[in-house]
């Protein structure tokens, strides 16, 4: 199935490895979902952030809606996550769906 890609605020997608993006994603057939992919560096920072500030019981844990975790954040890692997700039929599951 033939989707698109893109962000919320429509800012750039750039590769990363700490950091975490909005990402809605438009399917053909009208469905819309959205979702949070984070990094795994990037939960180390967050949650290293709570340790510090006390939350999350002191970093203990940390939680998303409709998180997503990769090693990098790049068009492509998005892309191949996605379709996949829509492949495996898991985009309904991991996904939340806006339209």
């Amino acid at each position: 199935m033939n989707f698109q890609i893109g962000t919320p605020s429509g800012s750039e997608i750039a590769a990363a490895t700490d950091d975490n993006i909005d990402v809605l994603v438009d399917l053909e057939d009208g469905r819309r979902y959205a979702a949070t992919f984070f990094t795994v560096d990037n939960l180390r920072t967050i949650m290293k952030r709570h340790r510090d500030s006390g939350e999350c019981a002191e970093g203990t844990y940390i939680w998303a809606v409709d998180m997503i975790v990769v090693e990098s954040i790049s068009v492509d890692v998005i892309r191949r996550t996605v379709a996949d997700l829509i492949a495996t039929g898991e985009i309904e599951s991991c996904c939340c769906r806006i339209r």
